[in-house]
């Protein structure tokens, strides 16, 4: 009886303990989940830095496509579709992030209204994004971004 008994408490007491090790997993990803989710948004952040370097290294080129001046040299029109590239690229990222639930709606919105500003900001991009759109067939994209990047060139050129 008595080995019974040592039985019993043996097995409550690795019980207990296999409770304690799953509540401990349990915080553990949980941790796991919000560190990776600051990270997604501190990335976000960074690579909107990012682009406003890229416009304030090419200061005069970024100043010509705000104010929709169409007199760019071949160099330039490389710097502006290259501007145009990697502001895609950035808010495509964003819903990658966004669909994997590593970036919060608040951020994902503000990158939906970015495509926005940004077209109404530096009109001279319109026509690098346009050609982008069309070139890689973006406007056909499940992606929410695509859809609303060629929604606003259309709404640009009306």
């Amino acid at each position: 009886m008595d080995l019974n008994r040592l039985n019993q408490w043996l097995n409550l007491v690795a019980s207990i303990g296999v409770l304690i090790g799953l509540i401990f997993l349990i915080v553990e990803i949980n941790q796991s989940n919000r560190i990776a989710s600051y990270a997604a948004e501190h990335s976000r952040r960074n690579q909107f830095i990012e682009l406003n370097t890229v416009r304030i290294e090419n200061a005069e080129v970024h100043a010509k496509l705000v104010s929709g001046d169409a007199g760019l040299s071949p160099s330039e029109r490389a710097q502006a579709l290259m501007m145009a590239r990697q502001m895609i690229n950035t808010w495509k990222d964003a819903e990658a992030a966004y669909n994997h639930g590593l970036l919060s709606d608040e951020t994902f919105d503000t990158t939906l209204k970015d495509i926005s500003i940004t077209l109404k900001e530096i009109p001279g991009l319109v026509p690098y994004f346009a050609y982008l759109v069309d070139a890689y067939e973006l406007e056909h994209e499940s992606l929410l971004v695509s859809r609303r990047l060629a929604d606003e060139i259309q709404k640009a050129g009306n």
